[in-house]
């Protein structure tokens, strides 16, 4: 398996990023989708034919899912958190470079990004 990853040491001063909590799960009784488990860790195999296997399992899992279910990726789960924590402060922080790609629907183009609620017009808050 990969040597798990370590993020460089740097003297900049950094911005606190708050913590992202996770969703509590559902307590709803569903219909879940059985995906494909992809072990990456299977990538390390010495014998080609687990190698193939895992390969013709990611095309399926491509094909029929359109979703990777990924297990074994070789990063902790703190630094799992570590990424949702800096998506979520980008996705909750950065709303001027958001507005410039709003669609404007009197173009006709909608394949820019789409403000929530409807919300189009380059001036309102995203």
């Amino acid at each position: 398996m990969a040597a798990p990853f370590t993020p460089p040491v740097s003297n900049i001063r950094k911005r606190e990023v708050p913590k992202w909590v996770p969703p509590q799960p559902t307590r709803m009784d569903l219909d879940w989708a059985d995906l494909h488990t992809i072990d990456l860790a299977l990538l390390d195999s010495p014998d080609p034919d687990v190698v193939a296997k895992l390969i013709a399992t990611t095309k399926e899992a491509i094909k029929e899912d359109g979703f990777l279910f990924l297990t074994n990726y070789g990063i902790s789960l703190e630094q799992l958190h570590r990424q949702f924590d800096l998506a979520q402060y980008l996705q909750q922080n950065i709303t001027e470079e958001k507005r410039n790609l709003l669609c404007d629907s009197s173009t006709g183009i909608f394949c820019r990004l789409q403000a929530p609620y409807g919300l189009e017009a380059r001036g309102r808050q995203v």
